[in-house]
């Protein structure tokens, strides 16, 4: 680097010319020679460097070991969170259903707090309107329920308008006596609006009625009787204070004494047409035998209910007699 300052000699100059060619031919030289090196570094790494051919399947055995290794990652992956001590894992769905039941009572919760505001809201405002109804004079009335009759507006009433007077006191005894029978009695939940606990209800009933227990069992025509007395006793309204044992109690009586009545009605037909079936004289009666036959077959095919008709019309004798040919 050669520096002029302007003070140089003329000799001084020319030296410096001289030193500046000398350093232009050796420049020139080093770049002669540093090209063939620049050649041969070139081709060197010409030789290194892989052919797009050698780097496709380079790319793809790589892809190929990324998504093995992805699948083999999914496969070990837990279905779940492992907790804090790493013992166990929670399972998605239950987080999800977890999520959704804080989210559902989160909502609840909202809309609750925005209920109780306007509760809030709706009382401040009935207070702010009672204050100006008693800057007016205006006394706000109760709710009509809980209006209450003193003795001594009862003993107006009753000077004022006598027969009046008296059904109003007597209308308020009424209400007097159901309203402490209301707030005595426990409270209890309807067992009508749980379809589950009404059948356990009629069960329980049924099953104290053996009768009735044993009608259900068959589900035959006397069942299907018991059915039809207990829907006209549930549409009387003289049976809509009892309860459903003594309705039951009635429904069973009422099922027996239809079938008592009926077996009688047969019996007597029975009868009758054996009185008629009679021969006039004991000369043509003949044989017996096909009497006591048609008895006992009829005996043998008859139910409970028509071994009832038949054996209401015998005597004791003829009972015991029949039991003894059975």
């Amino acid at each position: 680097m050669f520096e002029v300052t302007g003070n140089e000699t003329v000799e001084e100059l020319e030296a410096m010319m001289e030193q500046f060619d000398d350093a232009e031919l050796a420049d020139d030289d080093n770049s002669a020679s540093e090209q063939p090196a620049a050649k041969a570094e070139q081709s060197s790494t010409d030789s290194e460097t892989p052919s797009d051919s050698d780097n496709a399947d380079n790319a793809d055995s790589a892809s190929a070991a990324e998504s093995d290794s992805a699948a083999t990652e999914g496969d070990d992956k837990p279905k779940g969170v492992a907790t804090k001590d790493g013992e166990h894992v929670i399972p998605y769905d239950v987080l999800e259903r977890e999520r959704t039941e804080k989210q559902q009572l989160k909502e609840q919760l909202e809309a609750m707090q925005k209920k109780q505001s306007e509760w809030e809201q709706s009382q401040r405002l009935l207070e702010v309107r009672n204050k100006q109804l008693e800057k007016l004079g205006v006394e706000p009335d109760d709710l009509p329920e809980n209006f209450k009759i003193s003795e001594q507006q009862l003993d107006t009433l009753a000077e004022d308008y006598p027969e009046i007077g008296q059904a109003i006191r007597g209308l308020f005894a009424k209400v007097e006596a159901v309203s402490q029978q209301t707030q005595s009695a426990p409270e209890t939940k309807p067992a009508e609006n749980d379809p589950a606990s009404e059948r356990d209800v009629v069960g329980e009933a049924i099953a104290k009625h053996p009768d009735l227990a044993k009608w259900s069992n068959e589900r035959g025509e006397q069942w299907q009787k018991a059915i039809e007395f207990d829907d006209k006793l549930r549409a009387d309204p003289a049976w809509a204070e009892k309860s459903i044992d003594e309705r039951f109690a009635e429904v069973a009586r009422l099922t027996k004494a239809h079938y008592a009545d009926s077996a009688k009605a047969k019996a007597d037909k029975a009868e009758s047409d054996a009185s008629n079936s009679l021969p006039p004289s004991p000369s043509e009666a003949g044989s017996t035998s096909s009497q006591s036959g048609s008895i006992m077959d009829k005996v043998a095919n008859a139910d409970e209910s028509e071994l009832y008709g038949l054996m209401s019309g015998m005597t004791e004798d003829q009972i015991e007699e029949l039991l003894s040919q059975v």
